[in-house]
């Protein structure tokens, strides 16, 4: 009788400690799951922040290329037409300064920040070549001014050296929106990157903690 009850009192408390264990890996999993979302959230919400910033200047870029070659169009050779569309080009170089200054700011991995630096490169004579394409536009216009017709050989010869110049960036505008992209989808991918692994390294500790509850 005293026999059986030692045995029932060890099988209780037996059960007891495997209810504990169990218990103990679920709470730890839920707390270390929550941590994972937590900090996945965090991120989705940084790197939407980065996309935003990204896109926003990629689309201002485009702005300011449709309005340089609506500077070489000879319909739009008049001042009430002109004038418009070079506020409209500093207003747009503004924006992509404020978001790409917004982006720059941000933390960034390793193989982020490489991509940052190659696109800043593009940026940077991107920005050169905007500026010599507005100047160059406004030298039409003083001739324009001066009451020279578009079918002068003075003004046909500006415009075809602006549109030589359009030509050319063109090409740089397809690189940087290229390298654009890239960043743009990197930072995308990332937080589901982190995620995974973030969800990999806890499974491992939970297995690794479960066989050290059992040794």
């Amino acid at each position: 009788m005293i026999k059986q009850l030692k045995i029932k009192a060890r099988l209780i408390l037996a059960f007891g400690v495997l209810s504990f264990i169990i218990l103990f890996i679920g709470a730890t999993g839920l707390l270390v799951q929550r941590k994972i979302n937590k900090s996945y959230k965090h991120d989705m919400q940084i790197n939407m922040a980065a996309v935003t910033s990204l896109q926003s200047a990629q689309s201002e870029y485009q702005k300011i290329m449709t309005g340089l070659r609506e500077l070489l169009i000879p319909a739009f050779m008049t001042n009430e037409i002109r004038q418009p569309i070079y506020l409209t080009i500093d207003k747009s170089k503004a924006s992509i300064v404020a978001s790409l200054d917004i982006y720059g700011k941000m933390e960034k991995t390793k193989d982020e920040q490489k991509l940052w630096d190659d696109f800043l490169l593009l940026h940077k004579k991107m920005l050169t070549s905007i500026g010599e394409a507005v100047d160059m536009g406004k030298q039409i216009d003083q001739l324009l001014g001066a009451g020279l017709g578009t079918d002068d050989m003075q003004v046909s010869m500006m415009v075809e050296e602006a549109t030589s110049s359009a030509t050319e960036m063109k090409d740089l505008s397809q690189d940087a929106f290229k390298k654009l992209d890239e960043l743009i989808t990197f930072c995308k991918t990332e937080s589901d990157s982190n995620y995974n692994a973030a969800q990999k390294s806890a499974s491992f500790s939970l297995i690794l903690l479960i066989i050290f509850i059992i040794d």
